[in-house]
């Protein structure tokens, strides 16, 4: 090969090159229009919800708290000496505790021990007015009546003896009651060596109702008891609501309810009783500012529960209330508010997104609204039916 071939084979060997790097260049190479749609926005994602059949209500919430309807509470007196007989020289500072037989948020019923202040028994019997004094053979007055009644209530009859008399047939019904508990039978002397049977005030609590919760308990085994040392919540609990005074008219008795409890993480059913007149707290004056709790003003919502009482342990809870009314009468086809669209000649309607993503528009009359759903009619001739896809949005 020449001089002039090897020049010429050289030749085309770098124009060769040169093109093939001119070709990769040109695949980095972008025009402004290309760069700008490469950093443009992305299309636009149609955002969809379905048609719903189901019946409308509204819901509203706001907190309540629990308290007890009634308390009753007791305060010991000296006790007697552990054999059960009246002793001299017993002073309040005698009066320690030395058993716990109940504990906090606990049910009892009639004839329960509650405690042991000086190995002596504190029973609960049914009554409403507290024990004034040690009660014997040969007392009368209607505190004796109270003590035949409760004994009576609590399956120990008094015999012949007369309504608000203690003889003998009352004193065997206190014996069957100290040996149910298991303990002596109370006594105090009589004359000669003959001793009365007694009720002392010291070991009985009357509660006006039953089951009651035990709900304090001031003074633990080896304690001085307390002032007062048990109280117990009677006639249930008690759901007071506290609503916002905006929402008046929107909750009202009847509606059912949920009350959800955070501590528990439990939802109990309910039923509004009354929806209460305006409580501002720390007004006073008018009769509608009782209420001691501070904060702004509130209309009271007392709430029952849908059965049975309620669950003891919600005493003192403060829960969430959620108030539910019923807006439509019956299902009816609904979408979410943001689904509808409505032209300058008031027309609404709802965008229908079908296979393919293709979309229908189809006239609907709005209706009742609730919790962000609002009931629709389709026009004569028009089809929309639950599942549907309406679009509500783009991102």
């Amino acid at each position: 090969m020449n001089r002039r071939q090897r020049t010429l084979l050289w030749g085309a060997t770098l124009a060769a090159v040169l093109s093939t790097g001119g070709l990769g260049a040109s695949a980095w190479i972008r025009s402004p229009a290309e760069a700008a749609a490469d950093t443009g926005p992305p299309t636009p994602t149609v955002l969809t919800a379905p048609v719903v059949y189901q019946r409308l209500t509204s819901a509203t919430v706001f907190r309540g708290t629990f308290t007890a309807r009634g308390t009753v509470s007791f305060t010991p007196r000296a006790p007697l000496a552990p054999d059960g007989t009246a002793a001299s020289g017993n002073g309040a500072d005698t009066a320690v505790v030395t058993a716990v037989k109940a504990r906090t948020g606990q049910r009892v019923r009639a004839g329960k021990v509650l405690v042991e202040v000086g190995y002596r028994p504190v029973v609960a019997l049914p009554g409403r007015v507290p024990a004034l004094r040690d009660l014997a053979e040969g007392d009368t007055g209607p505190d004796v009546a109270e003590l035949q009644h409760a004994l009576g209530e609590s399956g120990y009859g008094h015999g012949t003896d007369r309504t608000g008399t203690f003889g003998s047939g009352t004193a065997a019904a206190v014996g069957r009651l100290y040996a149910a508990i298991g303990y002596p039978v109370p006594t105090r002397p009589s004359g000669g060596r003959k001793k009365a049977v007694m009720m002392p005030a010291s070991e009985v609590m009357f509660v006006p109702s039953f089951p009651a919760t035990v709900t304090r308990l001031d003074g633990g085994v080896g304690e001085k008891a307390g002032t007062p040392l048990i109280t117990l919540a009677t006639n249930g609990l008690r759901l007071r609501g506290r609503l916002d005074p905006a929402f008046e008219g929107v909750v009202k008795a009847g509606q059912s309810v949920k009350v959800f409890d955070e501590t528990l993480a439990t939802t109990y059913k309910g039923r509004i009783d009354t929806v209460g007149r305006l409580v501002t707290p720390g007004a006073g004056g008018d009769g509608r500012s009782a209420e001691s709790d501070a904060g702004a003003p509130y209309l009271p919502v007392d709430t029952s529960p849908a059965s049975g009482p309620w669950d003891v342990r919600l005493l003192g809870e403060d829960v969430r209330i959620t108030a539910y009314a019923q807006v439509s009468h019956g299902g009816v086809l609904a979408v979410p508010e943001g689904a509808l669209t409505t032209t300058a000649g008031d027309i609404a309607s709802v965008t229908v997104v079908g296979p393919g993503g293709r979309e229908r528009r189809v006239e609907v009359t709005p209706g009742a609204s609730a919790d962000g759903l609002v009931a629709v009619d389709p026009a004569a001739g028009q089809a929309l039916a639950a599942g549907d896809r309406v679009v509500v949005g783009e991102r």
